[in-house]
């Protein structure tokens, strides 16, 4: 354990790591050594180690431009002395004493600094090893060690450039232009315009705003987009615009049938060439034919447009940016094509030229809700769902209203009402379940487990065995094919046993109210007892047999006349 107290802090207060295709990133690490015990401690050197590599926990890729640096405090005179302090190796640095050995007094502190750190790619703590050196009257000098750490954080983003504009508010006619921005070297700025770009444009001196100049200057309001791109993965983007105004515009060739003016000497020309200087004041424009071509009027709040016969016009474009739209209806181009209406309570979608509603296309539909009488899979084969009063109705393809089948993972119902159901896994059902007909369950370990009550107005046939976790009242016959076992209460009118019947629970017992048939054998390893009208004609309990009537086997049936006799049981 080191004598000295190390503590380490860091400028910025957050490092940031590197990123690859960016400028290395880069800080200082200040070491803050301070004598907390209770008297002077004598120390000779103080090492640090600083990981160097390209891994997370490297603090850089090599030490060669670390600037370290170190100065001891005696805060009693606020008296600073510099501290020898430099590379020892190609990952440590060193900080040594005088002579043999310098005080470090109670309350005084030491700060070992190490500037210019370039710090490596991908965030998180990296540890530096410290050693430390004293010298002791008692025992030789060994070194003690401590470890300090520092937390390199994820990248920031590059800082978007901003303020892109002109050196001039208006350019008059001889003017030059030239166009400034404000953001960083990591990105690759370009310039584009209409007919032309710049290219990348090289970085300016440092200090310097970026600048850019057209080959020539424009002749009309024009825009300028800058576009910067940063150099990482994945690229940085950002997109700036300006546009230019030109006091006096420049217009392309102007081809007019007539023109009169007064400064012109002769009034009427068959054709005439212009450049307009100053922009045009007019209140329409007409194709060259009158006959033949439409106008544009301009209005107080824009522009109309009009047929060769007056009416309302037709304005074709390649694309069209407009903030809104108002109109009665929208068509497709082709005069058969299907349009859409635009009511008060929303669209309706219409096809070809007529009223008839139309179909809607879309890859995803995003409603609040529909109203409609039925809904069907894009193939005229596939199935569809109609929308009845009491409910939904499920029908298969080709419109002949065959019941369809609802396939879900998980259905929650309040009520089931069929004519058969079949289970291909599990039903459990927390309420009751009343079967009309046929109730199937598939082979295998998938059950039919039923928490409240099973009424079946039918016959329930169970082919393999019947588990009744409690009692058991059947009202008609039970005739299980193979084995029923019942922990509790068995209770029948008629009960017939093809192979076996068996009760688990010593206190539960089987009670038959009608004739009891066993085919095969009947073994009662604690109590049996059959009653007559009155009492009981013969009881076996573990120990013997009590018959009270007289006992007789004809032909395999076992009768008993005999009063209370008993007969010793007899292992069958």
């Amino acid at each position: 354990m080191t004598a000295l107290t190390y503590t380490v802090l860091t400028d910025p207060a957050s490092l940031e790591a590197s990123e690859n295709n960016r400028t290395p990133s880069k800080g200082t690490v200040y070491l803050v050594i301070t004598n907390n015990t209770k008297r002077p401690v004598n120390w000779s050197e103080i090492e640090v180690t600083v990981p160097v590599g390209t891994a997370v926990d490297a603090l850089t890729p090599n030490t060669s431009g670390i600037n370290p640096t170190g100065v001891y405090t005696d805060t009693t005179t606020n008296v600073q002395t510099p501290v020898a302090f430099g590379p020892n190796g190609t990952n440590s640095f060193h900080a040594t004493a005088s002579g043999r050995s310098d005080t470090f007094y109670v309350g005084d502190c030491m700060i070992l600094t190490l500037a210019d750190v370039t710090l490596t790619v991908g965030a998180g703590p990296v540890v530096l090893p410290v050693a430390e050196t004293l010298v002791r009257a008692s025992a030789p000098a060994s070194p003690t060690y401590a470890a300090v750490a520092v937390v390199k954080t994820t990248p920031q983003p590059i800082p978007a450039p901003h303020s892109f504009r002109s050196d001039k508010e208006m350019l008059d006619t001889g003017d030059s232009l030239t166009l400034r921005w404000d953001g960083s070297d990591e990105f690759n700025y370009q310039i584009s315009y209409p007919n032309g770009s710049s290219g990348t444009i090289a970085k300016p001196p440092t200090g310097a705003s970026y600048s850019w100049s057209p080959p020539a200057a424009p002749t009309r309001a024009t825009t300028y987009t800058l576009k910067a791109t940063s150099r990482t993965t994945p690229a940085q983007e950002h997109f700036l615009t300006t546009t230019v105004q030109v006091r006096h515009p420049v217009l392309e060739t102007l081809t007019v049938a007539t023109l009169t003016a007064t400064d012109i000497t002769t009034a009427t020309l068959s054709t005439a060439t212009l450049t307009a200087t100053t922009g045009i004041d007019t209140p329409w424009v007409q194709g060259t034919t009158k006959a033949t071509k439409g106008q544009l009027t301009f209005t107080g709040t824009g522009v109309k447009v009009y047929d060769n016969t007056g009416g309302q016009g037709t304005v074709t474009a390649e694309k069209a940016d407009l903030t809104g739209i108002n109109t009665d209806w929208v068509q497709g181009k082709g005069t058969n094509d299907g349009w859409i209406g635009f009511r008060k309570e929303g669209l309706t979608v219409h096809r070809e030229n007529g009223s008839n509603q139309g179909t809607v296309y879309a890859d995803k539909a995003e409603l609040n809700g529909i109203n409609t009488k039925w809904v069907q899979g894009k193939a005229t084969t596939d199935g569809w769902i109609e929308f009845p009063a009491a409910g939904v109705n499920v029908f298969e393809g080709a419109g002949n209203r065959q019941w369809g089948t609802v396939a879900a993972g998980k259905a929650d119902l309040n009520d089931l009402i069929t004519r058969r159901a079949q289970v291909k896994d599990r039903l459990t059902l927390q309420g009751g379940l009343t079967v009309d007909s046929v109730l199937e369950t598939q082979d295998g370990p998938p059950r039919l487990i039923v928490h409240g009550q099973l009424d079946a107005e039918g016959e329930v046939n169970a082919k393999r065995k019947v588990d009744v976790g409690g009692d058991l009242s059947v009202n008609g016959d039970v005739r299980p094919m193979k084995n029923l076992t019942v922990a509790g209460l068995v209770t029948a009118t008629d009960l017939t046993i093809e192979d076996k019947l068996t009760t688990v629970d010593a206190k539960r017992k089987l009670v038959v109210h009608g004739p009891a048939v066993f085919n095969g054998k009947v073994e009662a390893n604690r109590e049996m007892v059959i009653r007559g009208p009155a009492e009981s004609i013969m009881h076996i309990d573990a120990e013997k047999v009590l018959v009270r009537t007289d006992l007789q086997v004809v032909h395999g049936l076992l009768y008993s006349n005999i009063a209370k006799t008993s007969v010793p049981k007899q292992n069958p």
